[in-house]
């Protein structure tokens, strides 16, 4: 999702007395979608490429083994070609894994936008937070649900740590939280919602989905429930805990 450069020219408007919600997270994600080069956005044309199809393949194998442990060898292998193919397009692993979290942070940025819109659009038209909150929940619920992997590779991405990880910090993570965890922090000022702590309510609710979609099977087997009942007491909680958490209980 590219940002509009109307978008960028409004950075300093005013709507309903400041920046929309929207739009403050989309300036601040800009860097995140400007460092998407043209290489990078002809993934997204060639469907079933060689090129998209190494991407989709690294994906689930760096969530099912982190970086250190997904090989290009088995990445090439398993996407039906060689070694020569995986270095014409990438150049290099890093690159490679790097493009994945491009990619899932680019959805993930298009899903910041699609609710925050939701929540600011709702609130200043005085509808109930309970009415506001739901369609909120369920579109992250099903983001998170759809792409498991960046679960995954969250986990594994926290424990390798390194030069890389931090990168990726720097480049995607951290910016998308800071833009989220001003947007709360206005809502908060306007008195629409009574957020104790702003800056960590985006990693709290990130952490309550992650801990069940990078392994939903051990979270069946611990809590001893089948899986469609668990799923669905979770999303219930998820939609309870964002609730509490917009109104300081």
């Amino acid at each position: 999702m590219r940002v509009s450069t109307q978008v960028l020219r409004n950075e300093g408007s005013h709507a309903r007395g400041s920046v929309s919600f929207s739009q403050q997270t989309a300036v601040c994600m800009a860097k995140v979608i400007s460092l998407k080069n043209e290489d990078d956005w002809s993934v997204e044309r060639e469907s079933g490429s060689t090129k998209e199809r190494l991407l989709q393949v690294a994906k689930e194998l760096f969530a099912q083994k982190g970086f250190h442990g997904a090989s290009t060898r088995e990445i090439t292998q398993r996407a039906g070609t060689n070694l020569s193919s995986l270095y014409f397009h990438w150049q290099s692993k890093e690159n490679l894994y790097l493009a994945v979290y491009r990619q899932l942070f680019q959805e993930l940025t298009t899903l910041a936008q699609e609710v925050t819109d939701l929540l600011e659009d709702g609130l200043h038209a005085r509808k109930r937070l309970e009415e506001v909150i739901d369609p909120v929940t369920d579109r992250i619920f099903t983001f998170f649900d759809a792409n498991r992997e960046l679960a995954r590779l969250n986990l594994h991405r926290v424990l390798e740590d390194g030069a890389l990880a931090r990168q990726i910090e720097e480049e995607f993570e951290n910016p998308l939280y800071h833009a989220v965890a001003r947007c709360y922090q206005r809502l908060n000022e306007e008195g629409l919602v009574r957020i104790s702590d702003p800056e960590l309510l985006p990693f709290a609710l990130e952490s309550l989905l992650e801990r069940y979609f990078a392994s939903p099977v051990h979270v069946e087997r611990s809590i001893g429930l089948n899986p469609k009942v668990l799923r669905l007491r979770l999303r219930n909680h998820f939609r309870e805990t964002f609730l509490r958490l917009l109104k300081g209980d």
